[in-house]
């Protein structure tokens, strides 16, 4: 499972928090995102542009734009899962993801927008929406609002993609999971959608 708790020692993470000024208690989990379709290691290969598709950094809300991981629909309206964090921000998260997942189906060799600085091509790219739990039904969601444009600057296509996977905001750990299968199933949609266009 792509998901896993930390390496570091809650002591370490604690000197760390109070290096940085955090002062507050760290997390008991730190959460990732793996790929459900890795790519495979290869001897590499030299490709025409026109089969390289670079992924722009999604935007995020605010409300998602933090480490915490949020919770929807709370009593309070809007709440943090507590004991869990992401090691990163859900954008660079999920960037990653959809990059290794569209190059994993074949679709085109998906790379970060900062890997190919200057580069005219295919580009996709969007807002993601939601990242996190649906109190009200108990549920992980992930929505994200694409945008495809060609390398001759044409058409946009847009379109929206959502998942939701049925979980327990009691356990964090499960509630990571949920969330990290739903982004899987956004990415492999996203994917399939690359690859018709």
């Amino acid at each position: 499972m792509g998901i896993r708790r930390s390496l570091l020692g809650l002591a370490a993470l604690a000197s760390l928090s109070a290096c940085i000024g955090g002062g507050s208690k760290p997390p008991a989990y730190l959460f990732a995102l793996d790929a459900a379709q890795p790519r495979p290691a290869d001897a590499g290969q030299r490709l025409p542009q026109g089969q390289i598709i670079a992924v722009g950094l999604p935007i995020q809300p605010r409300l998602i734009a933090t480490s915490r991981i949020a919770v929807m629909n709370a009593p309070q309206g809007v709440a943090y899962l507590p004991d869990a964090a992401w090691v990163d921000l859900p954008a660079p998260l999920f960037q990653q993801l959809l990059a290794e997942t569209i190059t994993a189906r074949g679709a085109r060799v998906a790379l970060p927008v900062r890997q190919l600085a200057g580069m005219d091509g295919p580009r996709l790219g969007g807002e993601l929406t939601m990242f996190g739990l649906d109190h009200a039904t108990n549920e992980a969601v992930v929505t994200f609002d694409a945008t495809l444009s060609d390398s001759a600057g044409g058409d946009i296509r847009t379109r929206r993609f959502q998942h939701r996977v049925g979980t327990s905001l009691r356990d964090p750990r499960k509630a990571a999971n949920a969330i990290e299968q739903a982004a899987n199933g956004v990415a492999a949609d996203i994917a399939d959608w690359v690859a018709q266009n």
